[in-house]
């Protein structure tokens, strides 16, 4: 055999080789490439879980539920501000009414006592003038008599009702100090309900919208995430590509080796070595671009997993980053709701103390109303005296005269007392009124039910929105725990990826292969350019089923690449 028969099957015997090894590195390649697919399916799976669950925080966080919430309890504080404000300062103007009604009604009094005295020298005056008349003035003893016991009954009830005034005064004055106390705590109240509370709402409507905005720039990110995890699976499709190229080469290798077999009674070895050559430096291009592009392949796919595992991680820490501006506000609000319902139940206790003074002034009142019925009566009864002697007086005759001018100025005195009485009981009736007034606004206070419904509506409201909060912090905290275990899965998935050193090694170690074989035949055929070429080179495009098997081919033999197609992933 010749030496450039020898080397014919040499060649072949190479191009064997180099098929076993394609054959062997697409096999035993298979199970990492499916996995790696199931891998990066599976993290798809789980973005797109994570991504729903950022949606649903969208909705929690960006709908109407916690404005309503919040609006709720703007209302609620507004009316609470409302109770605190009850009363104002009508009490302490109604008791200073009260107080000078008393004062007026003592010096009423006072001025009782003058007519009374003047009754009662009259009476003395009578009894004189009843002695010097002798037999004829005995009846009048007893006028006399009747004036001065009606008049110290007078003094009597005048004195108590004196007294039961001066001690209403001093209820007034006591019940003055409870309300500008009542006042006080009313006005801290009002002030607590409105200015920090409206601070407080405010703060917690500001970390709402904080909070929305976290959650939208959050799907916002996971949204863009899940499209590059599309784009990643789609990638996917280069493990079919570099194994389609390499078995194409395989396909070629094989039908030269058959062909040249087959061909050799009609060929020379010189041209079979020229074909077995063209064929080996063309499929060392193809597996080099191969080598080449699963290269890049990977690389930009574990780029662009590692760019999402950080973008993920992104998401976990922003998905809980936000501050406690809202808890703190809540707790605050709470705090200030039991504040100040202390502080209106202590109002109310107040205002029951009040109640049951003025409670006492109306008793009190209506005692002395009582006393002065009894002064009417006894000056009705001195009048009808009065009355009577002076008829008596009258038919004394001449002798009886001073009687009867005695008698006309007793019952003078007497009409006198009961204007005056009139105007006292006047007096009573406004300070009675007063007091009514006061008990009734006394009894506002005392009734908590408005003020504990209130309270329970905002306990109720603020723990409504401590659920809503909590329910977002815990989506939030679980969208972020997911996201850092899908960060981690990325990771170690990108760490896991290391078969594209072996089987670039392995179709390096191929193209050198057939490289070498090149080398050899153009050695042994110096003439290598005149020999003539097989046919079957051109067809061999046909075979092709991917553009740029195609732009190598032509690249190989000084062709055109055809630029109108230019897709280097197109699959026919």
């Amino acid at each position: 055999m010749s030496g450039t028969g020898k080397l014919v099957q040499e060649s072949l015997q190479l191009l064997g080789d180099v098929r076993k090894k394609l054959n062997m590195l697409i096999s035993s390649r298979e199970h990492e490439f499916l996995a790696l697919g199931e891998n990066i399916m599976s993290l798809s799976d789980a973005v797109g879980g994570v991504r729903q669950r950022s949606a649903e925080l969208v909705e929690l966080v960006s709908g109407e539920a916690i404005y309503s919430v919040i609006n709720q309890l703007a209302d609620d504080m507004g009316r609470l501000h409302e109770l605190c404000s009850v009363g104002s300062e009508s009490n302490l103007d109604e008791l200073v009414r009260v107080r000078s009604n008393l004062h007026e009604l003592i010096r009423l009094i006072q001025s009782y006592a003058r007519v009374v005295r003047t009754l009662q020298m009259l009476g003395i005056s009578t009894r004189i003038e009843s002695a010097r008349l002798g037999t004829d003035g005995r009846g009048f003893n007893t006028l006399a008599d009747d004036v001065e016991k009606l008049a110290g009954k007078i003094v009597e009830y005048s004195g108590q009702i004196v007294q039961y005034a001066k001690n209403l005064d001093a209820l007034a004055d006591e019940a003055s100090v409870r309300s500008q106390i009542m006042l006080g705590d009313q006005q801290t109240c009002a002030l607590e309900a409105a200015s920090g509370m409206t601070d407080r709402v405010h703060l917690l409507q500001d970390a709402a919208q904080a909070a929305k905005e976290r959650s939208e720039h959050v799907d916002a990110l996971m949204s863009d995430i899940a499209a590059s995890m599309g784009q990643i699976v789609s990638s996917l499709q280069f493990h079919d590509i570099v194994r389609q190229q390499v078995e194409h080469v395989d396909e070629i290798l094989e039908s030269v080796s058959r062909m040249v077999i087959e061909k050799q009674e009609d060929s020379s070895p010189d041209e079979e070595l020229v074909w077995i050559m063209d064929v080996a430096r063309l499929q060392a291009m193809q597996l080099e671009h191969s080598r080449d592009s699963f290269s890049d392949a990977v690389g930009q796919l574990s780029a662009g997993l590692g760019q999402i595992a950080s973008n993920v991680m992104h998401v976990a820490h922003t998905a809980v980053s936000g501050d406690s501006v809202a808890g703190s506000a809540l707790d605050s609000i709470s705090q200030t709701i039991n504040d100040t319902a202390e502080r209106m139940r202590g109002v109310a206790a107040q205002g029951g103390e009040m109640g049951e003074t003025m409670s006492s002034v109306a008793s009190t009142v209506a005692d002395m109303a009582g006393f002065l019925e009894h002064i009417e009566d006894v000056g009705a009864e001195i009048e009808l005296i009065a009355l009577n002697a002076s008829i008596k007086a009258a038919h004394t005759g001449d002798k009886g005269k001073a009687l009867g001018v005695l008698a006309s100025s007793i019952q003078r005195l007497s009409q006198d007392a009961g204007n005056q009485t009139g105007v006292i009981a006047a007096t009573l009736d406004t300070v009675s009124s007063s007091a009514d007034s006061l008990k009734s606004q006394a009894r506002s206070f005392h009734d908590a039910t408005v003020i504990n419904e209130t309270i329970g509506k905002l306990e109720e409201v603020t723990g409504s929105l401590r659920a809503l909060g909590m329910q977002a912090e815990n989506l939030a905290s679980a969208l972020s725990s997911e996201a850092g275990d899908i960060a981690e899965s990325i990771s170690s998935v990108v760490r896991g990826i290391t078969f594209e050193k072996t089987v670039g090694k392995e179709l390096s170690a191929a193209q050198e292969r057939l490289q070498g074989l090149v080398r050899r035949i153009e050695a042994a055929v110096p003439d290598a350019k005149s020999v003539r070429r097989p046919a079957q080179l051109d067809q061999m495009m046909n075979r092709y089923t991917m553009k740029q098997e195609r732009d190598i081919h032509l690249k190989a033999f000084g062709g055109q690449s055809d630029e109108a197609d230019d897709d280097n992933i197109e699959l026919f």
